[in-house]
């Protein structure tokens, strides 16, 4: 998959069935600060347009479901916690894209 672009934080790119909404509540991740997008088609997908991620200097992650084109930004979880939270359910981390702050 191309690098979403203007992520000012790193990607996991999954593919399950269930809404990103639901698989945060199991994971105990989801609260008031988690944003969700919900797109109809690839092309359309921006980090960009979730606004809060420039304002947290601590660890973030977006989290992107191929299968139901929904982007979520998790503030304060790093990749790795992020990785293995979603083991253990056992969803797989289909690629991590890069952040690419703009400059």
């Amino acid at each position: 998959m191309k690098p979403i672009e203007f992520t000012l934080a790193p990607t996991l790119v999954i593919a399950t069935s269930q809404t990103i909404e639901d698989l945060l509540k199991e994971l105990g991740l989801f609260t008031y600060t988690v944003q969700v997008l919900n797109f109809k088609s690839l092309e359309q997908v921006s980090a960009y347009r979730i606004q809060k991620a420039h304002l947290e200097k601590e660890d973030k992650v977006y989290i992107f479901n191929k299968e139901n084109l929904e982007l979520a930004y998790i503030p304060k979880v790093g990749v790795e916690a992020l990785t293995l939270l979603l083991s253990i359910k056992g969803v797989s981390v289909l690629e991590t894209l890069p952040a690419n702050p703009v400059i």
